[in-house]
């Protein structure tokens, strides 16, 4: 464990230094994050309802726990050291959580800002900020474990287009949609089955056993993220290598 905490501080270094000499694209970054989700927000708004929109508040530390894992390695293999960092690291896959974790760290702010702001510019914004900070925690579960599997597919499959967009549009449809309304009884079985819908849900009905439910549901996700990572590292490492890109 301890040393699983130094590989997350020596990544969050790592990242300070990569920001501190790239201000104006970390800066550029929140403003285009600002933007998006605001017209966002504002859009879902206008057509539902508060509490639908509130959920695109975390899309920026989503999308770092999906994506940043697959970026990092295609990193190492453009770079040519992917093959020497996993002969290196015993523990290749803690190495590459603490990179997704760190890089998730360093969206925070941006989280905190846009969360600030809405909180209070709206009436309700409060009360569903405070929602979505319950929330948090099985969003960032599941989306850890998806971010494995993604990370996966990119060891052995080198490129993988448009995957993490893909995962990104569907987590949204899952997570702003009025489902809760849509779905009647069925959105019992919905929350069983489909990841973060029972999040959206919870959101919306405020019934605290959706949350259950989407705690139980991210820790399966995380657990076959890190299975299907597990058997992607071995296919690749038998089948192809880590030597090309």
């Amino acid at each position: 464990m301890k040393r699983f905490l130094e590989l997350i501080s020596n990544e969050i270094k790592r990242n300070y230094y990569i920001l501190k000499n790239y201000k104006f694209a970390f800066f550029t970054n929140i403003i285009s994050n600002l933007i998006f989700i605001g017209i966002f927000l504002s859009v879902i708004t206008a057509i539902f309802d508060l509490s639908q929109g509130f959920m695109m508040i975390l899309w920026p530390v989503m999308l770092a726990l999906i994506g940043a894992g697959g970026d990092n390695i295609r990193g190492d293999m453009q770079l040519g050291i992917l093959e020497r960092i996993v002969s290196r690291n015993t523990e290749f896959k803690q190495l590459l959580i603490a990179r997704i974790l760190a890089d998730g760290v360093w969206t925070l702010p941006i989280v905190l800002l846009i969360g600030g702001i809405f909180s209070f510019l709206s009436v309700d914004g409060l009360k569903v900020f405070l929602q979505i900070s319950i929330a948090f925690f099985p969003l960032f579960i599941g989306s850890l474990g998806i971010g494995l599997f993604v990370s996966g597919l990119t060891l052995y499959y080198k490129d993988t287009g448009s995957t993490v967009n893909i995962m990104m549009i569907v987590i949204m449809l899952c997570t702003i949609l009025p489902w809760e309304q849509w779905l009647y009884n069925l959105k019992y079985i919905g929350a069983l089955v489909i990841p973060f819908l029972s999040l959206n849900i919870f959101i919306q009905s405020n019934e605290y056993m959706f949350l259950i439910i989407s705690i139980i549901n991210s820790i399966l996700v995380y657990l076959i993220g890190n299975k299907l990572f597990k058997y992607y590292f071995d296919l690749t490492k038998r089948e192809k290598g880590f030597v090309r890109y």
